[in-house]
């Protein structure tokens, strides 16, 4: 039994395939108007799950060079507060070699121990000072805490 072909037969089929070309024609359209590739998962499974992976290791450098870039910053900050710390206390050492002098009275004294009271103030405030993230951290004695408050003022006069 010879099965012939129909004029509806025929239609059937050329129209088939007119929807067919449409369908990739609309997809080609959509690739182009978004620049992507891909653009559901069902369009390439095993693509689509490489894109996710590399978009995972993407995020995770990109948190890793902020970190970064603050730990630099925070470095940084620390290092300058440092260098100012030790200005001051060259300049505190430079006070007390002149208050070391024998010839100074009680009122050149009294200068000197006043000047580096100020200085004390001083290394009070860049040990206090904040950066964007708070408190430079600073090691509790016993451990157990990430890092210590202001430091405070004691004054022994």
């Amino acid at each position: 039994m010879q099965l012939r072909p129909t004029q509806s037969s025929s239609f059937d089929q050329v129209r088939r395939g007119i929807l067919a070309n449409l369908a990739r024609l609309v997809r080609a359209q959509e690739q182009v108007a978004t620049g992507l590739r891909i653009q559901r998962p069902s369009d390439d499974p095993l693509g689509a799950a490489r894109a996710l992976t590399y978009a995972r290791q993407i995020a995770g450098a990109e948190r890793y060079q902020a970190a970064a870039e603050s730990g630099r910053a925070r470095l940084d900050l620390a290092a300058a507060r440092t260098q100012d710390a030790s200005d001051v206390l060259s300049e505190a050492r430079e006070l007390l070699l002149q208050g070391m002098n024998g010839t100074l009275n009680e009122g050149d004294r009294e200068v000197l121990a006043d000047q580096v009271r100020i200085l004390r103030d001083r290394l009070l405030e860049l040990a206090n000072a904040q950066g964007p993230e708070g408190y430079l951290p600073r090691k509790h004695p016993d451990r157990r805490q990430r890092s210590l408050g202001p430091f405070q003022k004691r004054y022994h006069s």
